[in-house]
């Protein structure tokens, strides 16, 4: 009895804990992880043929994606959503890769201030964020709008300088909660490529904008497309903003699942 509770102890204390941990970690992922992305591609495939009270018949195949993409009530609001999907994407890798290109690569005042004022965004709820412009740059009562009014002279509430929500005050909006993401990717690659090449392009003759384009772009490209697909995705899982906005305008741009949530 005794040499069995000692071969018992021994197994045990041989047992790699890492191992243990590691194992229970991937079985708690899968269970969170795949099992919900399992569930959600067999409900986008099950097509039900007949709804009974406790058994719903059907079968498989590709009708509920035809049904989605071919029915005139989604057709508009999903082209105006890629349209802004991709404005929003394309200028945030632009702003985000310039000024991250100015904090690494140039001798811009506060480069601290800067890399922390744009992480700062990050930790800003996006409704927040919604309700503040709606409040600065609504185009009947925006605080903008209001000294804008105030300057003129004017007591027309329909004059305004501002306008939240029309296509480009949602595409500014979005483009300051997507640009640091940007930032961050198109810093982390500049500090991570030797300045070596870029001082030879300078003792060459190449001036600083020449050199930008022609050595330190190409380099940076990778970590730049990386950017503009995360953007480009975050878009449509980043529902705060546009949510807020598009709601109090009324207009069509917006994709069925975010009204679908509110």
């Amino acid at each position: 009895m005794s040499q069995s509770v000692s071969r018992i102890a021994a197994g045990i204390r041989n047992v790699n804990t890492t191992t243990l941990v590691w194992s229970g970690t991937a079985v708690l992922l899968a269970f969170l992880i795949i099992l919900p992305a399992a569930f959600l591609v067999r409900e986008a495939f099950f097509v039900p043929d007949e709804v009974g009270l406790i058994e719903v018949i059907g079968h498989y195949g590709i009708d509920n994606f035809i049904s989605a993409y071919t029915n005139p009530l989604y057709l508009r609001p999903i082209f105006w959503t890629v349209v802004v999907a991709v404005f929003v994407a394309l200028i945030g890798v632009v702003v985000g890769a310039l000024m991250a290109w100015a904090v690494a690569r140039t001798d811009v005042p506060f480069p601290n201030m800067i890399r922390t004022g744009v992480l700062l965004s990050f930790v800003t709820p996006p409704f927040l964020g919604a309700a503040a412009w709606v409040i600065l740059a609504g185009p009947r009562n925006g605080w903008l709008n209001q000294v804008y009014r105030w300057i003129i002279e004017s007591t027309d509430h329909n004059v305004h300088l501002f306008d939240v929500f029309t296509m480009p005050g949602l595409v500014f909006v979005m483009v300051l909660y997507i640009m640091p993401l940007v930032f961050i990717i198109a810093l982390s690659g500049l500090n991570n490529i030797s300045s070596d090449l870029e001082d030879a392009s300078n003792i060459a003759g190449a001036g600083t904008l020449s050199t930008m384009a022609r050595v330190t772009l190409p380099l940076v490209i990778p970590a730049l497309f990386a950017g503009l697909i995360l953007r480009s995705d975050d878009y449509f899982q980043h529902t705060g903003n546009d949510r807020n906005s598009r709601r109090r305008a009324r207009d069509d741009h917006a994709d069925p699942l975010v009204h679908a949530i509110g």
